[in-house]
């Protein structure tokens, strides 16, 4: 239980980021980097590894294909937010802003109780899961935070939504938890659903480095490299 508590801390302490970035008295750098890093390492990490370890235990190919168009449909509201892409408006109001909260919740709630679902199979396909939920978590935390900011004009309130979203996951994985011992098929499911999930997110980061598809070195040396660790971890 200390262990769950502790990496619950950590998701928490990732959605956090943007509260300290906004504080920083310098202009943050093109995030293509990241992106393009993110989006490999999620990518090849689902390919070698999730998928293998679900597929073994569930058959997982339907849930897996469900969850990938189940994302693509869900950033119909979300915006892709998850995948670090900002809007061209920061401003978002009305029905939108609460279809993109409520969205992103969901999503990270699923995504705390695919940790737990990927943690009984195997310790290391509950790593691997753990290191791409927080990779994605942050750029998404930075992109709703300046929304929230921008759209929100109430302080509390934009707090209470921001607060919300980033305890999302470590609820998620209090559940997880409370699933382990009665609903185990019903847990890997969810866990097989995020992974298809995650293979949106990454080729979609992937798809979004660079202009016109055109890609700086840098970008290519992030995804090369984004790569290597997860082919290697």
């Amino acid at each position: 239980m200390a262990a769950l508590f502790l990496l619950a801390g950590g998701l928490l302490v990732a959605a956090l980021v943007p509260v300290v970035l906004d504080r920083l008295p310098v202009r943050l750098p093109r995030g293509d980097f990241w992106l393009a890093f993110s989006g490999a390492f999620i990518t090849t990490t689902v390919l070698l590894h999730l998928f293998p370890e679900f597929h073994f235990s569930i058959k997982a190919i339907p849930f897996v294909v469900v969850g990938f168009f189940v994302q693509f449909f869900m950033e119909m509201w979300t915006r892709g937010i998850e995948h670090g892409h900002a809007a061209a408006s920061p401003i978002v109001s009305g029905g939108r802003l609460w279809g993109l909260w409520i969205g992103l919740l969901v999503h990270s709630v699923l995504e705390g109780v695919s940790l737990i679902s990927a943690g009984t199979l195997q310790a290391a396909a509950a790593g691997e899961m753990y290191l791409s939920v927080l990779i994605h978590k942050i750029p998404a935390a930075l992109i709703l935070y300046f929304i929230l900011k921008e759209s929100v004009a109430s302080v509390s309130r934009r707090w209470g939504l921001f607060l919300a979203f980033a305890a999302a996951s470590p609820v998620g994985m209090l559940i997880g938890w409370g699933m382990v011992d009665t609903h185990v098929q019903l847990l890997w499911a969810v866990g097989a659903l995020v992974v298809g999930s995650f293979l949106h997110i990454g080729t979609s980061m992937l798809s979004e480095v660079g202009h016109h598809h055109q890609r700086s070195l840098s970008s290519i040396a992030a995804v090369l490299v984004g790569l290597l660790v997860a082919w290697m971890i």
